[in-house]
């Protein structure tokens, strides 16, 4: 069996340093994503309605930017326009196959945000809370997979939902992660510990 690399991808990812997430994920380097070894696939779950309107608001087209990098990356890229898809979409990896997760996201303790900010300023309307995690099917991964949240306050509380519903482990920030906009870090930094 393939294994495979996850990463959720919300409007943060994108916005704030444009691509990083996408490209760290793709490159095969980073310690986020060797767990599933060298021949993994990399598949993106990428919230698309937040893309779609940030879009629209810096005219850019977004979406067919994602769509080259993946297609250069010959990654898999899978919108979703909800959580219960993102989770569905999640579902439909074969069992045994998640080797690695990520998020790349906004903060929140409490949830996976996938639109903060994007219709109405410091507020989100569409998230994966810690109660949704039940919903994610816990055999779905592989033994020990290497699952992070590189979303501020994750260590907070999600973390220990997530291994209480999946038995797996989330590594995340209990305070806050800050991006390197310059592009000189491939991945956010913390101000505290993280939480496995």
């Amino acid at each position: 069996m393939t294994p495979v690399r996850v990463l959720l991808l919300s409007a943060f990812a994108l916005g704030l340093s444009p691509c990083r997430a996408q490209l760290a994920s793709a490159s095969g380097q980073e310690h986020v994503i060797l767990a599933g070894g060298p021949d993994a696939r990399i598949t993106w779950v990428v919230y698309s309605p937040a893309y779609l309107t940030r879009g629209a608001d810096d005219g850019k087209l977004y979406l067919q930017s994602i769509e080259s990098l993946a297609l250069n990356y010959r990654v898999q890229l899978i919108w979703a326009d909800s959580g219960n898809q993102s989770i569905a979409t999640i579902n439909k990896r074969p069992a045994g196959s998640i080797k690695t997760f990520g998020y790349f996201g906004h903060p929140n303790p409490h949830a996976f945000v996938l639109d903060y900010g994007i219709e109405i300023l410091a507020i989100f309307k569409t998230w994966i809370h810690e109660r949704d995690l039940a919903k994610i099917q816990r055999e779905i991964f592989g033994p020990e997979p290497l699952c992070n949240s590189w979303d501020c306050h994750t260590g907070q509380s999600m973390s220990l939902a997530w291994r209480q519903s999946l038995g797996t482990r989330l590594i995340g920030a209990e305070g806050r992660n800050y991006a390197d906009v310059s592009q000189k870090a491939p991945l956010p930094s913390t101000d505290g510990p993280s939480i496995r």
